[in-house]
């Protein structure tokens, strides 16, 4: 059985872990504006760019100009083409 105090300690770590990630999400979204904003793009066009970023043979080949062109172009037609059900 289980003694109450180390039930306590297991919730607050819990809460610890679960406040640290809300830190981290936090951290990223700032991250994402400041950089969007650096660039020239919408949030969703970071979303796209950080997406097609991931891969460093894709900046190498395409460059950061072309990818956020593709990125714009993604969100455009996304946008474009949104049918509700």
């Amino acid at each position: 059985m289980r003694c109450e105090s180390d039930t306590i300690k297991e919730n607050n770590t819990k809460e610890e872990k679960l406040q640290r990630c809300e830190r981290w999400l936090r951290s990223q979204g700032l991250a994402d504006c400041l950089r969007g904003e650096e660039l020239g793009l919408t949030e969703e066009e970071v979303a796209f760019y950080n997406a097609l970023e991931t891969n460093d043979s894709t900046i190498k080949v395409l460059g950061e100009d072309n990818l956020q062109g593709i990125a714009r172009e993604l969100v455009e037609t996304a946008r474009n083409n949104v049918a509700i059900d």
